[in-house]
């Protein structure tokens, strides 16, 4: 019976441990690009690009740089404020100066799609690939 039940616990350990990638937060770290495209008024520009690095940290604490190009306000330099990965969800706000535009987005690989939103750039949609 104990020989039994060992053999058990280890097929069980280790599917536990062959599954372990799948309940990790992904990595977002890395360079990006991509665009981003307004959909929802007030949209004086359509749409443009973006590029940017994030690094993940600890505690799934995302920092970084973007640069969007195209908007109400010609090329913005914006810095990755209050940030963070949870499950498949990234999350944070893009500090451009006076101007804040407040993300979410979904993680998939080597991929991320989300929405956006801020006063000036209306609200929209945004795809970044690395």
């Amino acid at each position: 019976m104990i020989r039994k039940t060992s053999i058990i616990f280890g097929l069980l350990l280790s599917l536990l441990l062959t599954a372990a990638p799948v309940w990790a937060e992904p990595d977002v770290s890395g360079h990006w690009s991509g665009t981003w495209t307004c959909t929802s008024q007030p949209c004086k520009i359509k749409g443009g690009g973006m590029t940017g690095d994030l690094k993940q940290g600890e505690h799934n604490v995302v920092t970084g740089t973007f640069q969007l190009t195209n908007t109400v306000k010609g090329t913005l330099n914006c810095t990755v404020t209050s940030a963070s990965v949870g499950g498949d969800r990234f999350s944070g706000n893009l500090q451009c100066g006076d101007l804040v535009i407040g993300t979410t987005g979904l993680v998939k690989g080597n991929t991320i799609e989300g929405d956006y939103g801020s006063d000036e750039m209306g609200m929209g949609k945004y795809k970044l690939s690395r």
